[in-house]
């Protein structure tokens, strides 16, 4: 691996991705280099928007699931987790507290793309709970959770009268 080039250009999405396989793989040595670099070139302080969902499933459950399968022996691990996941939170802040499908980890600001109407998109806002409880689980601090919780209750709360949920839900109005 280029690690001169992720560290450069990008959120290192292949590592934190792979490190769980890494550790089951038996790649003790790759997986300790991914650490190292995690800790010395992973930063999140760019200006960019990024997709909520992608960095919710990729980075934040990449990070939380190498932490747990190694041991819980690299606390760097909840350290880097918890400072992404206070950037994701910003992506929450809309009227009924269903996130918008991008955010930028600076400006801290927020958007869904044209292409949904504006609205969020169930698959994606609907299944980033198990990360954000996880977060809560080793960190403490049940921000995390109750906003994923919070979620599934907007959810509940607009069930139509079938009870079939709509693909999409606009973050402000509930429509």
């Amino acid at each position: 691996l280029d690690w001169s080039k992720l560290k450069r250009e990008g959120f290192g999405f292949t590592i934190l991705d792979g490190m769980s396989t890494m550790w089951l793989m038996d790649l003790k040595a790759e997986f300790e280099e991914s650490v190292e670099w995690v800790d010395k070139h992973l930063s999140f302080a760019k200006d960019a928007d990024m997709s909520q969902f992608e960095a919710t499933i990729r980075m934040l459950g990449g990070l939380l699931s190498a932490y747990e399968l190694s041991g819980e022996q690299h606390h760097v691990l909840v350290t880097k987790a918890r400072d992404l996941g206070n950037r994701l939170l910003h992506a929450y802040n809309t009227t009924l507290g269903v996130p918008h499908a991008q955010v930028n980890f600076v400006r801290h600001t927020h958007s869904s793309p044209r292409w949904s109407g504006g609205s969020a998109v169930l698959a994606e806002f609907g299944s980033v709970q198990l990360e954000m409880r996880t977060l809560t689980y080793h960190t403490g601090d049940p921000q995390y959770n109750r906003r994923a919780q919070h979620v599934m209750n907007v959810v509940r709360r607009h069930l139509p009268p079938d009870g079939l949920v709509p693909t999409y839900l606009d973050p402000e109005t509930g429509a």
